[in-house]
């Protein structure tokens, strides 16, 4: 959440008669790849794609804080905050407090 990033995969498999293999690949921001292998019974083939983008939009942070900020303005040094979204915040606090175990936070 602190910078845009996205993701990429895909799978493929086949499968004929009492034995059946898959394998798929996968990988976030092209630093960490994800391989899976997998069996089965039957008939089969099948071939997917997949994606995510996680993006951070500046218009929206800006117009709720009212000046330009960044998610680490907003999440580590935490210098910003909306005076209007306090009832927001304490209603949500108070029911997610409520739900608890143990009732309170």
């Amino acid at each position: 959440m602190m910078a845009n990033s996205f993701k990429l995969g895909a799978d493929a498999g086949v499968a004929a008669g009492p034995v059946g293999v898959g394998v798929a690949a996968s990988t976030a921001n092209l630093s960490a790849d994800i391989l899976t292998f997998s069996r089965s019974k039957g008939l089969y083939g099948g071939l997917s794609l997949d994606g995510a983008v996680v993006a951070t939009r500046g218009g929206l942070n800006e117009a709720y804080y009212g000046k330009e900020v960044t998610p680490t303005d907003i999440f580590v040094r935490r210098e910003v905050t909306n005076p209007q979204a306090k009832g927001l915040i304490s209603e949500i606090t108070k029911l997610a407090c409520s739900g608890g175990p143990t009732g309170s936070c």
